[in-house]
Order: structure tokens, then sequence, then C-alpha cells
């Protein structure tokens, strides 16, 4: 439409042809000095406007369009262009029309299957990109060199074109920020912003990226967080975290099923990921043990996960099938005793449809008549509207289910017969000493630790998640209605529905039992009701009261993981704005309790160590550092306070000054440890060292200030 009244005024459009040409591989070659400021641009335009749907949608818009409005326009008018052209020598208009759109089909499909099976696989996306954007441009540039119909001056300005184009190539090509592409700033936005700033490229540099792959239909990467914990991430969101409180959904997803099957020896497991869901499954005696995966390159980061997730995939039973999960339940001819559901969050674009009353229709036809589906169900991240209709279209496929709470997400245990809840069963399972270690590596010691984490038999309590709608695939509401809760804590509102409906320990499950273990069992069920009010007064802004029910759960239940956790989310919390408010003594005595909780918490370690060095508590800084450095041996950031300890106080300079570099080796964009480098350089005189320290600061406010590394 655009260009229409342009080619009737014009005789000659060969030029102008090799012009569009150029100027889309020229476009596309700017394109790829500015790809990976995506995320900047997303906070920056987020934080001005208060983090709203609507400016999520408005953004993501702007981005899209930036990078493809112009190639697409200009794609348009080439076509129009070939079109005319063609349809001059031909003297028909249908035929030239017929004959450029059979080519260009041609070509479409030839760049399809050279982008998809050759090019990304092959070269990796800013490569392809870079390719075809030299293609394009030298196509157009070598048009207009090499053709008789070009102007002379146009022939100047493509060799002119062309010698640029070569010369910032070779002076600067493009080169993205891998640890930027995969922050995740899209989905989890509030993460960057501390103190009423953005802070992403501050987080970048803290974090250390481990792996970085570009699959078939998604990027994976691990990454390494300054705390030592390790995150997995698909397209930037994170999928899986090494928190003690990650680490216990993924292993209970991969559990709880299995605990409650009388005679499982086959199971599934939808979602691969970091492998801790499936290395659960792995640890019981199975015949038959699959994990079904759409991405192969996850496979890549599950491998850095090994010490984690029980080394899976050395497991010579362990069967992975490459395949979307709806579609290996709809075709294989399987029939397993457990499925365990472990996609994405209903809140990631097509993960719905894992969601829905037909996927989990399909699932029941792939169980035995004994068997059990456990189907992850986070609590953030969507409304409770949301959560209790994707509830309600379990229950319409599992009448018999059980709800269960692993402390910030719940498991729905759906029976395809009866419920079968049975506590001797599962004391049966837990004792398979392969899956009691598992467990135990978690904090999970006790049967009754586990069966304590139930909420509710939804076969007996019809109006937990209440009448309405359910997600189906000819009405998927969710895929439609999660993504607005992503700018929204929602955890609380349904962590309040949970505690609406918590339900009694089942009679049938104290029968048999001895008192001392029927009394254990009582107390663990009463410790996650205490946390879960706790949490919702939390939500409502009742700190203190919230602590105190937690002290509480804590209390009856001292070795309850999930309540543990919590506690010292909270200890850690409220020490830490205690020290930035002035008050570091009773941030210390805050963390000192959060040790006692768990004395390997690496931020409550490091935090105490400084505060004790602040105060001149010399012999007591010294003994939580031996401990967190024997903890954590290849901390960057524990290596820079033994390194900073030795120099200064037991007067080892040389063997400080090692630590420190040892320490800036393996985290390069930790600014604290290079000041701390100059620092104790300076203080030893070595020049070097203090030319490298302040080369390498420069460099890092730089890329803060910039983006980009000098």
């Amino acid at each position: 439409m655009l260009i229409a009244p342009f080619l009737d005024r014009v005789k000659n459009l060969f030029p102008w042809l090799a012009i569009a040409l150029a100027l889309i591989g020229g476009y596309t070659l700017w394109s790829l000095y500015r790809f990976d400021r995506g995320p900047d641009w997303l906070l920056a335009y987020l934080f001005k406007r208060n983090f709203t749907w609507e400016a999520m949608n408005q953004i993501r818009f702007f981005i899209a369009v930036s990078h493809l409005a112009a190639p697409a326009l200009l794609f348009g008018a080439a076509f129009a262009m070939a079109t005319r052209i063609v349809r001059r020598d031909e003297h028909s208009s249908s035929g030239a029309v017929g004959m450029v759109y059979a080519l260009n089909t041609c070509g479409a499909l030839l760049g399809s299957f050279a982008a998809g099976f050759i090019l990304l696989p092959s070269i990796g996306m800013e490569r392809s990109l870079l390719t075809i954007a030299l293609l394009a441009l030298g196509v157009g540039l070598g048009s207009l060199l090499l053709s008789a119909r070009a102007l002379m001056v146009l022939r100047l300005a493509a060799l002119a074109a062309l010698v640029a184009v070569v010369a910032g190539l070779v002076k600067n090509p493009p080169h993205w920020n891998k640890s930027m592409l995969s922050s995740g700033a899209f989905f989890g936005p509030f993460n960057f912003v501390q103190d009423g700033r953005i802070t992403l490229r501050e987080r970048i540099l803290a974090d250390r990226l481990l792996v970085y792959h570009e699959g078939l239909s998604s990027t994976v990467s691990v990454h390494q967080g300054d705390n030592e914990e390790k995150f997995f991430c698909v397209d930037g969101k994170t999928e899986a975290d090494q928190s003690p409180r990650s680490m216990i959904l993924q292993r209970m997803i991969g559990h709880l099923a299995l605990l409650f099957h009388s005679n499982a020896k086959s199971a599934v497991n939808i979602g691969l990921g970091a492998g801790v869901s499936f290395g659960a499954l792995g640890q019981h005696p199975l015949d038959h043990l699959e994990v079904v995966e759409i991405e192969p390159a996850v496979q890549i980061a599950t491998r850095a996960w090994g010490a984690l997730n029980h080394h899976i995939l050395d497991q010579t039973n362990a069967i992975i099938t490459i395949n979307d999960g709806f579609n290996h339940l709809f075709s294989t001819p399987m029939k397993y005793d457990v499925i365990a559901g472990d996609p994405f969050e209903p809140v990631m674009a097509g993960a719905a449809h894992l969601y829905t009353v037909d996927y989990f229709t399909l699932a029941r036809e792939r169980l035995n008549d004994d068997g059990i589906m456990g189907q992850y169900l986070p609590l953030y991240e969507m409304s409770l509207e949301d959560y209790l209709t994707i509830v309600r279209s379990f229950v319409k496929v599992f009448p018999n289910t059980a709800l269960f709470y692993t402390g910030f997400d719940t498991i729905l245990v759906g029976f395809k017969g009866e419920v079968a809840l049975n506590a001797e069963t599962l004391r049966r399972n837990f004792e398979i000493p392969a899956v009691k270690a598992s467990l135990a590596g978690v904090g999970f010691t006790t049967p009754e630790m586990i069966l304590g984490m139930f909420v509710a038999d939804l076969s007996q309590d019809s109006g937990f998640a209440g009448s309405g709608p359910v997600n189906t695939d000819e009405l998927p509401i969710i895929e439609f209605s999660a993504p607005k809760s992503a700018l929204r804590y929602t955890t609380d509102e349904n962590q309040a529905a949970l505690l609406a409906h918590f339900t009694p320990i089942p009679a049938a499950w104290l029968e048999g039992l001895s008192q001392e273990d029927a009394a254990r069992l009582q107390a663990e069920h009463e410790a996650v009701r205490l946390m879960l009010e706790a949490a919702v007064l939390r939500g409502q802004g009742d700190t203190e009261k919230a602590f105190e029910l937690l002290a509480k759960a804590n209390e009856i239940s001292p070795s309850n993981p999930v309540v543990k956790n919590e506690l010292v989310a909270m200890l850690t919390v409220s020490a830490s704005a205690l020290r930035r408010s002035g008050q570091p003594e009773e941030a210390a005595r805050q963390f000192q309790t959060a040790l006692q909780l768990d004395p390997d918490d690496f931020g409550s370690l490091v935090q105490l160590v400084q505060l004790a060095m602040s105060a001149g508590q010399v012999q007591y800084a010294q003994e939580v550092l031996n401990h967190a450095w024997q903890q954590y041996p290849e901390s960057p950031v524990l290596m820079g306070l033994v390194g900073k300890f030795m120099f200064t106080v037991g007067g080892q300079q040389s063997e400080g000054l090692d630590l420190l570099q040892r320490a800036v080796k393996i985290q390069p964009g930790n600014e604290t440890l290079w000041t701390d480098l100059k620092t104790l350089a300076t203080m030893a005189n070595n020049q070097t060292l203090i030319a490298q320290a302040e080369e390498n600061l420069t460099r890092l406010h730089h890329f803060i200030a910039t983006g980009r590394y000098r």
C-alpha cells in the first residue's frame, strides 16, 4: 500500500529493489548491536509506569516492533517491486504475481529449513542473524555495484557502504551479553529493583553464567549466584533453583505419588528441567523410568545439576523421550503406575495446555487401574480464581484427589481409583534406602513430616474449588488470564484459601500408629497449619504476629524443614533490614538465631562475619568464617573475606592477596572483591595489582552506567 504510488512513477525499479534488500540487511545488522538492550528498555519502561500489566504489553509491543517493523515493510516493498519488474517483462499481471509469489514461497520454505535445521543448531541466533544480514546486504550492494542500470552515484554509495560495513565489523563486531539475555527481566522485573532503582546490571555482574545453550525451541542456562545457589532458566525464566524451598518442591514432585503407590513398577515425569524431580523418581525400584522433555538442550543444563538430581542422566534405566508432554500422552501406548507432572508455570505462554481437562484426561487414560498422578501447581503468579480453576479442572478428571502444601507451592495427588492415602504404604516406601536418603537430603527424616503437609482431601471437600469454569483445550482461559498475574504477588491470597480449607488428619491414618507416632503426625500437621496462618498474617502486614506463629510452629516441630525454611527466611530478611537501619547488634542476634536453625545458611554466615569484624570481635568472626569456608570452599565471596582476614589480622599479606586474586578470577563481576583487592594491594604497595584492580573497576562502572563493557 505504501509503495504502490511510487512504483507507477519510477521506470527503473531494479536499483530500488537492490536498495531495499541492502536496507533489510543493514537494518538487521544494526539491530544486532542493540538486541541485548531489551531487558534494559523493558525495566526502565515498567519502572516509570509502576509495573502495570498494561505497561508490560506496551513495552513488549514496542520492543517487537522496533526489530520487526522496518524489515517487514521493506520485504513487502521488495516483493511489490520484484512483481512490477517481472510484469514489465512478462506483460501479464497475473503471471508476474504468480511467478514471483512461487519463487518467494520456495525461498521462504528453504529459509525456514535452513534457519531451523542448519543455522540455529550449528551457529546460534546471533551468528545466524549476522549471516542473514550480511547475505541480504551483500546481495543488495553487490547488485548496485554490478548493475549497468544503476547510476554511478549509487554505485559509489554502495561501494562506500560496503567498505564502512566491513570496517565496522572488523573494529567492533556485534557481541551479545548472554547474561543480559538470560537474566529473566521479562519474567521477574521486581527482582531487579532495589531501593527505588533498577539493579539489573549489578545482578548480572553478581551471578556467574555456568551454562548457556541455544536449543531448537528455547535457550537454556544455568547460573550461580553469589550466595552459591544455582538456578536453571529456560528463555530467562527460572524453572528450578537450589534454594531449600525449591529443592523440597522438586523432590516432592518426584516422590509424593510414588510414596502412596503400593507397588509401582513404571513412572513418567513430564518435564525434565534440572532433573531433580526425575532424579527423585529414579530412587524408587521401577522397571520403567521415563521423562518427557520438549527441548533436547535441557539435558546439558540437567548435567550441571548432577549432584542435586542424583546424576539421573547417568542411570542406566533412565529413558529420555523428546516430545511435548501432551503429544506423548496422546500417542504412547504405554501405561504407567505413576505420572509426575512438572511442567512450566501456567503464566508461561503455551504452558497452560498442560493444565487442561483434556490433558488430565489423557493422563488418566495412560494410568493403570491403581495409578496415581502428581501434579505441580504453584501459588505464585496466578490469581486465586485461576488457581481454583486449575484445581477444579484436575478434580473433574480425578475426583479422588488430595492436596499437599510444600511451603510455597502445592502438589495435587490424583488417584484413578479410590483415594489411597495409606500411611502404612507411605511408611514402607519411605524406608527404601535410596528414597530415604533422597528425602533426608531436603530435611524429611520421618514419614510423619510428609503426611503433615496434607491440606485437604478434595473428594470430601467439594467446596474447596467451588463452582465455576474449567480450563479446556477449546476454552483455554488460563492461557489468557494467568499472564495478567505475572506482576502481582498472589501467593498470599492462595495460601489464605488453603488455610480456609485446612483439613484435620484423617482418622484412618492414625489407626495402627503408636501413640508416639500419632502425636508426632498431629504435631507436624499443626506446625504446617500455623505456618500457613503466619504466611497469611505476613501478607496482611502483621509481621510480629507472623513471627510468633512461626516460632510456635518450630517449637511444635523443631525438625520440620518447611517450617524451618520459612522461619530462617523471615529472620534473615528482618536482620538485613536491621543492619541497614543501623542496628548491628540486634541484626547479629537474629542472624545467630537463623544459624541455629540452619547452620549453613550462606547469607547469615557472610553477614555475621562482616558484623563481627566491624565490631572488632576477631575471634568470633574467625570461628564463623572457618565454618563457612568449610561449607563453601569455592565461594569467591568467602575467599575474599578469608583473604582480607589473613591480610589484616593474620599478617599473611601474600596469602591474602593470592586468595583475593583467585576470588576475582572466579567472579570478575564482583565490584566489592576488586575494591578489596585494590585496598589491600595499596597497603602492600603492589602497583601491578593496584593497576589491575583500577582497570577492572573502571570496566565494571562503565558497564553499570552504559550496559556495555569498555
